[in-house]
């Protein structure tokens, strides 16, 4: 994607992002300074709530979201909560997996209903998760 418009800045976003993805990215020749890394979030509600607002005061309007191919309908669904609460245009740019199943439609409801949270208070929930860090 990015070497068919080399111009875009690329944001990676989650837990150890920029270990895992450093490598990759760099043997793919993009230039260290078009490549930012979200390591505040846990989930993926924060992969969304953690950038938004830095995002949105960089005057992003426009994003891809590139993900694989069974959690592109919940991490869609959060993106048109989150970012398009700010204005933000998200298109979506699946890549195909192999032999995982659709996310279930209760996990993607559930995340949904944390978008929704944050909306109205700020929080997303994630603290609940006694197995991450307090990042809410």
């Amino acid at each position: 994607l990015w070497q068919s418009h080399p111009y875009m800045d690329i944001w990676v976003s989650g837990v150890g992002s920029d270990t895992r993805y450093s490598k990759m990215l760099e043997q793919a020749g993009i230039p260290a300074p078009q490549i930012f890394y979200d390591v505040c979030a846990t989930d993926t509600v924060t992969n969304f709530t953690c950038p938004v607002e830095e995002l949105r005061r960089q005057g992003w309007h426009h994003v891809y979201l590139v993900t694989s191919d069974y959690h592109m309908v919940r991490a869609r669904s959060i993106a048109a909560i989150v970012f398009g609460s700010r204005g933000i245009f998200v298109t979506p740019v699946t890549v195909p997996s192999r032999g995982m199943p659709p996310e279930s439609r209760s996990r993607v409801l559930r995340d949904c209903f944390r978008s929704i949270l944050w909306l109205f208070t700020g929080r997303t929930g994630a603290s609940l998760n006694p197995k991450l860090p307090n990042y809410d």
